[in-house]
Formats: C-alpha cells, structure tokens, sequence
C-alpha cells in the first residue's frame, strides 16, 4: 500500500485522467511509473494510451520486470516494420538515437537491494540470447523484437556517439537515501552489463523515489521550471499578444541547465513534437557544431557560426538581480540540433561558450504556432510536422467544440501539444484527440485500411492518397468536411470507454481500428464519394453518429463486430496470430464477413 499521501494524490488524478479507476492500486502504479519514465524521454511518447499494456511485460508472473520498451528517436518502436522505417531514413548517415528501457516499480517505501538485484538480473536475462525460465508468448515477441533491434543492419544506422543505450529505472515510493551498499550494487552492476554486453555505449541504473515521482509528475503536467543567468539580453518591448520577449546571447553552461533535469539527463520532453528528431552528430551541420565545440580557437565565436535558439515559455520572471531569470512551462520550439550536440560536448564546453537565444513569454497557441512555423521552416522537416498550424486543423477544432454541444458526450481536439492542460476542472485524457490519433481514426474507419495503422502516423500521412479524401487526395485539406474527423475520434473515444469499463473484452483491443471499420460498415446507408462533397459527407456521418449515440444500438454493433472478428480469426490460420491485425488478408476477410452480417440484419 502507497503511504506517502502526495504520490498517493498524484496516481489518482493519473488514474482520473486515464480511466484507470478499476485497476488495482499495484497495477495502476506499474502504469503510472512507466507513464513518468518514458514520458521523460517523449513528452507525447503515449500518443495512444494502449502504448502502456503494450510495453507490459510481467503482467503479474513476478519474472522480475514490469515494462520494456524499445525506443528509437525517443519513439515505441513495436515491430520490425517500424524499425526498418527508421531505418530507411538513416541510409545517409547513422542518425537513429536507440534506447532500451527496463521498469520495475514497488509501492514499497523502500528499496531492498534483493528486490533491486532481482530486477537486474531479469534484465540481464532477457538481454542475454538464452531461453528464459518464465518465458511466455510476450516475453518471445520481446526477445525477437530485441534482436532485430540490436541486429547489425539496425546497429549500421546508430548514431554511435550517442548510443545505442540501457537504461533500467527502479521505482519505489521511498526516499533513495543513497545506501552506500546498494550504491556498490549499482556501480558493480553497471559495470557486469557494460563487460557482458560491450554493444551498449551507456548503461545506467537508476533507482527512482518518492521525491524523483513527485518531480517527474510536476514536469508531465508542464510545470517545468529553470533559473538561469540571462544578462545579455535586449528587451524587443510590447507585441500584441505576447509577455516578455528578449534577444540576446546566454553561456552554454548556463544554457545546459534548461536542457538537463537535477540528475545530469537531457530533457527529451522539452522539445515541440514535430521537430525535435536530433540528425546525429555525423550529420554535416551538427559535426561542424561539434568540431567548432572541440576547438579551442573557435570556442569564442560560437556565437557567431550558430542560428541559435528560440524559446516559449509561459512564464518567464526577471525579479531578480545580476541578469537572472526564472524561466516556467517551456519549449524549445528551434534549436534541438544545436541543444543535442551541446550537451553530447558538455565537458568540451567553457566560459568562452556563448549561444545566441531567443526567449518569448506567450501563452497564445496561434502565435506560438506562428513563431514554431517562422523558425523552422528554413530547415527540412516532415511535411505533417505543420499540419496543426495550417487552417483547416483550427477550423477542425472549433467544430469539435461546436458539435460537442449536441453531443451525448465532449470531444476535443488538441492542435497543439498540452494545450488543455491548464483547464480547469482537468479534461479526461481519453477525450482529447491531437493529430496522430486523429490520422489512425480516419484512415481505420473512412480509408478502409484499419490493418496500417501500426505505422507511425507522420509515415501513414504522407504515404495516404486516397479518391475519397477529394481532389486533393490528402489529408486535412480545406476543401474537406470536418465530419469525418470527428465521428472518427467520437467512435474511438466510444470505444475506449467500453474497454475500460469492461464492457468489451481486452482480447479485442488490438482490433480497436477494425472495430471501428466494421461499425462503420454496419452504421453506414450508401457510400461515402468524398472529403469534399459537403452536404453528402454531413448527411452519411450523422447517419453513423446517431448510431455511435445510441447505447443500445452500438454495443449491439460492437457485438456483431466482435463476431465477425473471431470468424476472421478462425478463418486466417495461415497468418500468425500477431500478425493478424496488421495483415491487408485479415481485412479482406473481415469485410466478407461483417457484410455478411450487415446483410443479415
């Protein structure tokens, strides 16, 4: 049982905002640490929720581990299909950052060093190329994704001054008061997996407490706050819409204190979603950064070979004497190349080291979106990277606002990360709705293509052309009903609420997008032409929304569906049961089958 009153508070609202309320409190926990760790690394890394069963591995078999994940570009990569398509981007030269993670959490207020030693040596196990004892059908998809991680083809695309890294994080509700015995466990430990498995550049063992859980929660939530030494700067005055706003230069050694927490980790989280992805020091622009870093005669004009760094912030608090500054709720919106190679030349850096920084107090989400679009454009990012600050995503979300109105329940789509966070009374995770999801609802139930959305969305947005969407053939264009969208996000929203609930078993969770397909093909009357044929897109929508909003009507659709899925099923044994629901074949099949059961209705 959790004594500490404060984690105790903060699992709840955790369990709250993620309909995780009929979890016992282990199991909640085991989500909630997973939640705070790998968050740190991504601050949007659960752009699905169900991410976190995915990385579950013990699931009460006490084998010693509670989660796994494998990370690349501080992104869940889950099958061998999403690591070749990182892969395909890293042909030039290595510029895949990759993590392997262990969890295990306690809601012991201590840390025993015979539970801690367990925990390490399960991982050294399952690092190991040995059959485990308690190895079970998840274990197995593990080991097979492990090895075509640590694969030498994968290995080729490392970016090797960076990784590929261990990372093992027990977690308990106590203090870590710094045990010199178990502190020898873990600098012995860190030593054995180093010499064991010499294919790790960094392997790190971190025990995580009370205090570490409480910070971890305040940074989820954004309340990330740094003081740092800003006494070069030129106040640009009033602009309409913003607070503070200040160009100057600052020291790299200041500077590394916004980009690493209290234990010395670079902040991953604080870098907006879409452009963060560091290209690798071999990339000629940031080795060029790097040899400038290292050369004691170019040190000094740093600041001149640099475009600098732009950053947001909510709150940005000049009370203080000697140029300090106390920076609150911040992103760097442009700079992620120049933080990263910084901060990999950390003990390069000196006092002669000073970066050119742009610093905005703005809580205006269309003027940040302008600022993130005006500084970055002069750099190749991924064309979905700008979708949220086109128009039609800002119409989208007024009419998610505005049909919500009539609506049994609320929805809301979210342009830009974290945006609802600071709503009072807090809004349910399970109703917001930002980019990624909404490209896998649509593209599932609209695009007939529920088995691709494995894929990342940035990869399933470009490759997306499709008649139906209109002229255009792509998403999220102006010319298009919001229709679609929303009855898409509505029906996911449905159907999250009914897996938590218990109301439809966890065995169909993995066909969430194939649940949503067959609803559609029950609800639908006619065929949907186009995106773009407004009215005609209305009337076929509402037809399926007025389904989705009758409770009675829905789980009888959900029933009939689940059917129509174990007949699939049975009828597909040529294809790996993990394989099912990624299979173009298993959707052929399911379509026969609930027009089956369409037409017997």
């Amino acid at each position: 049982m959790i004594k500490d009153q404060i984690v105790k508070g903060n699992l709840t609202e955790f369990q709250k905002q993620y309909n995780f309320n009929n979890f016992s409190e282990d199991d909640a926990f085991e989500h909630f640490a997973n939640f705070l760790i790998f968050q740190k690394f991504n601050s949007e890394i659960f752009e699905d929720i169900d991410y976190l069963n995915k990385i579950n591995l013990d699931d009460g078999q006490n084998f010693g581990i509670d989660g796994i994940g494998f990370l690349m570009n501080n992104t869940f990569v889950f099958n061998e299909e999403n690591i070749n398509s990182f892969k395909e981007t890293s042909q030039k030269y290595p510029s895949i950052n990759a993590d392997i993670v262990f969890t295990q959490a306690k809601t012991s207020p201590k840390f025993d060093s015979g539970e801690i030693l367990k925990f390490i040596t399960a991982s050294k196990e399952f690092l190991s190329d040995k059959e485990l004892i308690q190895q079970n059908e998840d274990i197995e998809i593990f080991k097979k994704l492990k090895s075509a991680f640590l694969s030498y083809e994968t290995l080729t695309c490392v970016n090797k001054s960076n990784g590929p890294n261990c990372h093992l994080y027990f977690i308990s509700t106590g203090k870590n008061l710094n045990d010199p015995t178990i502190e020898h466990l873990i600098k012995s430990q860190e030593t054995e997996i180093s010499n064991q498995f010499p294919i790790f550049k960094n392997v790190k063992i971190n025990l995580i407490g009370r205090d570490e859980l409480i910070k971890f929660y305040l940074e989820y939530q954004n309340q990330v706050e740094t003081t740092i030494e800003f006494k070069e700067r030129v106040d640009l005055g009033e602009i309409e819409g913003v607070g503070k706003a200040f160009l100057g230069y600052v020291r790299a050694s200041e500077y590394l204190k916004l980009i690493t927490d209290e234990q010395g980790n670079f902040r991953r989280n604080i870098f907006y979603e879409n452009v963060r992805d560091f290209k690798g020091e071999n990339n000629k622009v940031n080795s060029d950064i790097s040899d400038t870093l290292n050369n004691k005669d170019f040190k000094d004009k740093f600041v001149l070979l640099n475009n600098g760094v732009t950053i947001v912030a909510r709150e940005v608090d000049t009370n203080f004497q000697g140029g300090v500054i106390k920076i609150n709720n911040y992103q760097i919106v442009n700079g992620c190349q120049t933080s990263n190679v910084i901060y990999l030349n950390k003990d390069q850096i000196t006092s002669d080291v000073v970066i050119p920084l742009k610093l905005i107090e703005c809580s205006d989400n269309d003027i940040t979106s302008e600022i993130t679009k005006g500084t970055n454009n002069q750099n190749p990012v991924p064309e979905e990277a700008f979708v949220a600050l086109e128009k039609f995503p800002k119409l989208l979300q007024g009419f998610f606002s505005s049909l919500s109105n009539t609506a049994p329940e609320r929805i809301y789509y979210e342009r830009r990360s974290k945006e609802y966070d600071f709503i009072n009374p807090p809004i349910n995770q399970s109703r917001i709705f930002h980019l990624h999801k909404l490209i896998r609802a649509t593209i599932a139930m609209f695009l007939n293509q529920p088995h691709s959305c494995h894929r990342y969305a940035g990869e399933l947005y470009n490759s997306t052309k499709s008649s139906i969407l209109g002229q255009d053939k792509k998403l999220f264009t102006e010319s298009q009903s919001p229709f679609p969208y929303y009855t898409a996000c509505y029906l996911w929203y449905v159907l999250e609420n009914l897996f938590n609930t218990g109301k439809v078993y966890k065995r169909y969770k993995p066909y969430k997008f194939h649940l949503m397909y067959c609803i559609k093909i029950l609800s639908e009357k006619g065929k949907l032409i186009g995106f773009d044929r407004l009215n005609e897109t209305e009337k076929y929508c509402r037809i399926i929304l007025n389904n989705i909003w009758d409770e009675k009507k829905i789980e009888k659709y959900i029933v009939i569906s689940c059917s129509a899925i174990e007949l699939t099923i049975d009828n597909t044994k040529n294809i790996s049961y993990g394989l099912k629901p990624r299979s173009v074949d298993f959707t052929k099949e399911l379509h026969q089958q609930i027009m089956k059961k369409k037409n017997a209705l």
